[in-house]
């Protein structure tokens, strides 16, 4: 299970590293200029005599703006979400009734290219909700609209920024976060009975609770599961050109924290082994992604089942990647449509439809969502402390050249700074080789209004 998500999510990224790695955008952002009103000066007037009353002018109600035009959507959800997301549209409708849906499933394996042939044939639909691995492919393809100029800081403030900062791309919000899916710190409580507030004490609980059949901790430290908390703990992976700015003193101290996982107990590395027995209710603590998480919850039972916030690591802390799931706005359409499309997209990120959206099991990318559901109460807290897993082209250099490097450090004994100077090494030598063969001029899309 491990290895086809991080192999899946590495294809995706390969598939945008020759398109875009090269690319060099400055969309230009149009506003509309502020409304000015001319006001002359009115001279006083004053009554003749103390018998004469003057008027108190009738308060007049504003006339209420009417919203109307078609928003067409494209998906891949199933039965069951499309159901919740038809709530959403009555819910939505019962504030905007002129408002008109357009709904339609495509299989995921064809949405993102039937999505690109269509707007650069002049149609599509007018929202796309896709993940945010498409955020460079559909960007420098020039058909999704950015969305800087609308959105407020009272939206951006509402939403997760591990999950808002995936859709980011090269100075351009390309999409808005509705769910998000990440890595996350499990825990069974019947084995380990608190949650860990410290990297120190999570190694603690680990020994503490490891005996006979049952593991304190067994944790996972390949890349994918590991490499956010080079973030956490202060360091970066790459710099703004995408190129390695993990070689370093940052660098060594993530490479030396992971390789004291074994202090806490077993180590996993790209294997499901943890998974299974964590399953079968004789570990206390693995890390894992959540999209494992109605899974477990069903096999160890949801009693049995806690997400815990990352822990405390000197002055940073643990994390884990997170990938959300995007609202991408197609620039095409009259006035009207527009304006429709971007009412119901802020309906849709609102506290009450994503409520009404986590009934499927998704983790809200809101903050402020009231959820029944314990457990995703949990992951959505969980993910609060995650970092934005990045989609740039570039990122595709990145994972089996890390995953090299750490392999060399815990099972070779490389030093954990030539393991890293080696990586650097690979990841700079690949990058330069795309990078000067990529296309220099893309498509720029179209502010949206």
């Amino acid at each position: 299970m491990k290895r086809f998500f991080v192999t899946l999510l590495a294809l995706l990224l390969c598939s945008t590293l020759s398109l875009a790695a090269c690319s060099v955008l400055n969309p230009q952002a149009t506003s509309a200029p502020a409304l000015e009103t001319a006001t002359s000066p009115i001279a006083p007037t004053q009554a003749a005599t103390l018998n004469v009353t003057v008027p108190v002018p009738t308060q007049v109600p504003p006339t209420p703006t009417v919203i109307q035009g078609t928003v067409i959507i494209w998906h891949s959800w199933n039965e069951t979400d499309v159901a919740v997301l038809a709530e959403i549209i009555d819910q939505f409708q019962m504030l905007y009734p002129d408002v008109q849906f357009d709904v339609l499933y495509i299989p995921v394996e064809d949405l993102r290219q039937r999505y690109e042939t269509a707007v650069r044939e002049g149609a599509g639909p007018s929202i796309l909700l896709g993940p945010a691995e498409w955020v460079p492919l559909l960007y420098d393809g020039g058909v999704v609209a950015d969305l800087s100029t609308l959105v407020d800081p009272t939206l951006a403030e509402s939403l997760s920024s591990a999950a808002l900062g995936a859709g980011s791309y090269k100075g351009a919000l390309v999409g808005l976060p509705y769910s998000q899916r990440g890595v996350v710190l499990y825990r069974n409580p019947n084995i380990v009975v608190r949650a860990p507030e410290s990297y120190e004490e999570l190694v603690e609980l680990g020994q503490e609770n490891t005996a006979g059949n049952e593991i304190g901790a067994f944790l996972e430290r390949s890349f994918f599961y590991g490499g956010a908390i080079l973030n956490g703990i202060g360091g970066l992976l790459m710099d703004e050109t995408g190129y390695p700015a993990f070689n370093n003193i940052k660098g060594v101290e993530w490479i030396e924290l992971l390789r004291n996982y074994d202090l806490a107990g077993p180590i996993s590395f790209q294997t499901d082994q943890d998974l299974e027995l964590f399953k079968e209710g004789r570990v206390g603590m693995i890390i894992d992604g959540t999209w494992n998480m109605n899974t477990i919850s069903e096999t160890l039972g949801a009693e049995n089942l806690m997400i815990d916030p990352w822990p405390f690591y000197q002055k940073g802390a643990l994390s884990g990647y997170v990938l959300p799931d995007l609202v991408y706005v197609n620039q095409r359409g009259g006035p009207q449509d527009q304006s429709a499309t971007w009412e119901f997209v802020k309906y849709f990120l609102s506290s009450e439809a994503q409520a009404t959206m986590a009934r499927t099991g998704r983790i809200p990318a809101r903050l402020d969502v009231p959820l029944e559901d314990p457990l995703l109460a949990q992951a959505l807290k969980a993910l609060q402390g995650g970092t934005t897993y990045p989609v740039v082209p570039e990122m595709a250099a990145y994972p089996v050249a890390m995953d090299t490097a750490l392999k060399s450090v815990f099972e070779d004994g490389i030093s954990p700074a030539i393991a890293l100077q080696a990586a650097d090494q690979s990841i700079r030598t690949a990058l330069d080789a795309v990078k000067a063969t990529a296309s220099p001029t893309p498509t720029t899309p179209t502010p949206m209004p």
